[in-house]
């Protein structure tokens, strides 16, 4: 069985999770930031992800969407300490598969584990490979597939706008031209400068994103 990964900021209830799962013969992957999470989820075949609710500055609902952008098929549990109405409700219509309180019986939640785990697709390929996230858009771009997802729904750029993105989402925080993004990607060729303006106004509404920020005069970031 492929492993489970363990999300959770509270390194003392996260070892104690891991053991309890490891008594019953599970693999665990455990890691207490998100960061840490997504390079795990784009480089390693999963059977299931437990997370905290709360855990940096991206939430295990949040963190949800990216794995199932980047593991379609995959499992998704929230065990968390700080249970409500509002937040078990906006897991289970997110991505979320379950969503249990930390103070649950071991034998409950690793009976859970067992039931999540077995009903991963084994039989998905999944290939590891480069993936770039943007966290506070919950925007992940498959880089060897190019394809691009927000909120784990597929977003359709052309190339030209696929390209823009990816290099945004790669320097992000820095400037990068008009000038650099004609030299880029059209070359030599004699491209007007509005041109690449209609490419970013095309990416900003069908992503839905507001990360790219114009720098006037100049060119664009984005801001993360």
């Amino acid at each position: 069985m492929d492993p489970i990964l363990l999300v959770e900021d509270d390194e003392s209830y996260g070892t104690s999770i891991k053991k309890i799962l490891k008594d019953e013969g599970f693999e665990v992957l455990f890691v207490t930031k998100t960061s840490e999470a997504i390079s795990i989820m784009s480089q390693r075949k999963l059977s299931l992800v437990i997370s905290d609710l709360y855990i940096d500055n991206i939430d295990g609902i949040q963190l949800a969407s990216i794995a199932k952008s980047i593991q379609p098929s995959i499992n998704f549990m929230i065990l968390t300490g700080l249970p409500s109405q509002a937040n078990e409700y906006r897991a289970l219509t997110e991505n979320v598969d379950l969503f249990l309180e930390k103070k649950k019986p071991s034998r409950v939640i690793t009976e859970y584990v067992k039931k999540l785990s077995s009903l991963t697709n084994n039989e998905s390929n999944f290939v590891g490979g480069q993936v770039i996230v943007s966290k506070r858009e919950n925007l992940v771009i498959d880089c060897d597939n190019n394809i691009v997802k927000r909120n784990g729904e597929i977003v359709s750029l052309t190339q030209t706008e696929y390209t823009i993105l990816r290099l945004l989402l790669e320097r992000k925080n820095e400037l990068i031209t008009r000038a650099e993004l004609i030299k880029t990607i059209w070359g030599d060729e004699q491209i007007n400068e509005r041109t690449v303006d209609v490419h970013i106004k095309n990416i900003r509404e069908k992503t839905r994103t507001f990360s790219i920020v114009s720098v006037h005069g100049k060119g664009y970031r984005w801001s993360e």
